[in-house]
């Protein structure tokens, strides 16, 4: 096993934990078993990527600490120090409370090592020590990863006392996270199950994904505020902020603020913490080891709601596909996209970039009118609703995980299903994939791009909502060769890279081709048409396969 530095160091303490009545050399073997497994989990952040062999971790810390850079490049404004290190404290406790949340539940909730250790002769003093100190190193690594920016920024702009008051308030920040993610934890298993707090966690791990694919576009925009000039009056709402207490102190030692707002935040800085430290280890604690054994409750209730949806999706799929078989994996596919964590994970995130990338690049549209009014009427006098093919480019990739599932070993049941041809579970799957993710994102965008520029582009929307089900049954047809849910996650994917190059080429193409019929009478209609018939065509040949052509 790895032998980490991290624990050459923990050994000068080694006689304070012996003292502690704390086995040392179990805890450090606890210790570098988590530590080991660490490196080798993927975090959200790096969640596309599988390479065997690599210290994704470490990966995802310089990702981290990339993105920490431009939220260090905050203290550059020229704003009031107070202004500027609650955008930075804010930004920190945000990113490290979503990762916490994402990455490191694992951790937070694991009752294994307690389930596993406690019957053999292990102190539950000594797991305990194991488990803190390596949640300490976990939130060390990340606080720094992403304040790192800021440590070296702050400190050339405001010299060392910034640099110890800073490193100072991350320990508390670090406290002050843990306890509210615990806190979160606490109340969801103290009134809810544990498939309520998975659901939480995914819906955690997807927003993180998010935030970090809309940064990497809005990077640029950071540079501008730079010549900003930003004042800032305090309110009474501000000391509800937790960031403001972390900034407080900045502003009384670095800008001599004597103002008493600013000396109740900086007190509130120090006790809040403390008091959460407190309040978790004598309090919380014991009550939130006792609600963890609901994680392994996975029971859902399904209520009215439930009942009313299923009877809506079984409407619909009578609705769409006539045939039985196809109406089964309609239902099969709707019913896996929506029970698979992982697979949301995946899907989400590109979903989420569809729906903001078409308007990431009207951001200048906005920042040089002088009104709202006057980008709404620049928007609307233009052609800014061809930016829906980049949705259109990111919904046909969703297409290429419809293969992938955590439970493709029960992928057997194909081979012993009584129907002739693979045909309807393909028609089925595409039909209930399209109506349960693709369609709602795409109305979503159309209905913005409705709004900003009216009727007059309805049969645009018309052509660019065909030319989507062309593209994403072109993508399928290409993808096939597999049957759907039949695949891990860790499948490496080599074969899909000329599935994903040719779907950005076809995307290209109807978009030069909308733009091309824009300026030829009653073009857009004759593209309808064409666009309609070569559906048609697609839909009748791609699904012709057999069983002996997808197990050869």
């Amino acid at each position: 096993m790895k032998e980490f530095k991290i624990l050459k160091f923990i050994d000068k303490f080694s006689r304070f934990f012996e003292k502690s009545g704390i086995d040392y050399k179990i805890m450090r073997k606890i210790l570098q078993l988590k530590l080991t497994t660490d490196e080798r989990r993927i975090p959200t952040i790096m969640s596309n990527k599988t390479d065997e062999g690599k210290n994704n971790y470490n990966s995802s810390l310089l990702l981290y600490g990339f993105m920490g850079i431009f939220i260090g490049i905050m203290i550059v404004i020229p704003a009031p120090l107070f202004l500027k290190m609650n955008i930075v404290f804010g930004m920190l406790i945000f990113m490290t409370m979503s990762t916490m949340i994402s990455d490191f539940s694992t951790v937070l909730l694991d009752m294994n090592d307690k389930n596993i250790l406690m019957p053999r002769p292990i102190k539950g003093k000594t797991i305990n020590a194991a488990k803190i100190i390596h949640i300490a190193i976990y939130l060390s690594k990340l606080t720094l990863a992403i304040s790192a920016g800021t440590i070296i920024i702050g400190t050339v702009r405001y010299g060392v006392v910034f640099l110890v008051l800073f490193l100072l308030e991350l320990t508390l920040v670090a406290g002050f996270v843990i306890f509210f993610t615990s806190i979160l934890y606490f109340l969801v298993l103290k009134f809810f199950d544990g498939e309520k707090l998975k659901d939480m966690i995914n819906y955690f791990q997807i927003l993180l994904s998010i935030v970090m694919m809309v940064v990497y576009q809005l990077i640029g925009h950071v540079f501008q505020l730079v010549n900003v000039k930003a004042t800032f009056t305090l309110k009474w709402w501000t000391f509800l902020l937790p960031s403001s207490w972390f900034a407080a102190p900045f502003s009384v030692l670095l800008e001599a603020n004597n103002t008493k707002g600013y000396y109740l935040m900086s007190v509130l800085c120090i006790l809040i913490p403390l008091l959460a430290f407190i309040l978790y280890f004598k309090f919380i604690s014991t009550y939130f080891e006792k609600n963890l054994q609901k994680l392994n409750n996975n029971s859902k209730k399904k209520g009215r709601s439930i009942a009313n949806k299923m009877k809506w999706n079984k409407k619909v799929a009578d609705i769409l596909c006539r045939d039985k078989e196809e109406r089964i994996f309609y239902r099969f596919t709707q019913n896996m996209i929506s029970s698979e964590r992982k697979l949301k994970l995946t899907i989400y995130p590109t979903l989420a970039f569809a729906v903001v990338m078409p308007f990431v690049f009207l951001v200048n549209i906005f920042t040089s009118a002088k009104s709202i009014s006057e980008a709404i009427s620049d928007i609307s006098k233009g052609y800014y609703y061809l930016f829906m093919y980049i949705t259109i480019m990111m919904l046909s990739l969703v297409v290429i995980s419809i293969n992938r599932s955590e439970k493709f070993k029960g992928a057997w049941v194909y081979r012993v299903l009584p129907i002739k041809s693979p045909t309807p579970i393909y028609k089925g799957a595409y039909k209930g994939m399209f109506v349960k993710i693709i369609l709602p994102i795409y109305l979503v965008v159309a209905l913005i791009f409705l709004v900003f520029c009216g009727p007059k582009i309805i049969f645009d929307l018309i052509l660019i909502f065909l030319n989507l089900i062309a593209t994403t049954l072109i993508v399928l047809k290409l993808v096939a060769k597999e049957l759907p849910f039949s695949r891990d996650f860790t499948f490496k994917q080599e074969n899909n890279i000329g599935v994903v190059f040719g779907s950005v080429a076809m995307v290209m193409g109807v978009t030069l081709m909308h733009i091309v019929v824009k300026f030829i009478p009653l073009g857009v209609f004759a593209n309808i048409i064409v666009s309609a018939l070569f559906i048609l065509l697609i839909w009748k040949t791609s699904f012709k396969l057999t069983w002996q052509k997808l197990f050869s």
